[in-house]
């Protein structure tokens, strides 16, 4: 029997196909980066705030969300690569 016809035999009996660990495993990395979103999301009014309050540069951005304690998405420090990246996915 064919590969396609044989899947297609299987799914039709009702058989869960591919590897149900690496499926599983798959969807927890998935949840992963929907929750770094959400922090993205919540980071972007701060940072919107610290420029409002005069801090017009990357590095000054970077001394405003440290001084205040807020982590990044992996719970570390601020950097200028960090603040560049967060402004330019939320456009601006």
């Amino acid at each position: 029997m064919r590969a396609k016809p044989a899947l297609a035999a299987k799914k039709a009996q009702g058989v869960k196909l591919g590897n149900q660990v690496k499926r599983a495993a798959a969807g927890a990395k998935g949840d992963a980066t929907r929750g770094r979103g959400r922090l993205r999301r919540q980071r972007v009014p701060i940072v919107r705030e610290s420029q409002a309050a005069g801090a017009t540069t990357s590095r000054a951005i970077v001394a405003a969300l440290n001084a205040r304690g807020v982590r990044t998405a992996r719970k570390g420090n601020w950097h200028d690569s960090t603040v560049r990246s967060l402004l330019a996915r939320a456009g601006g």
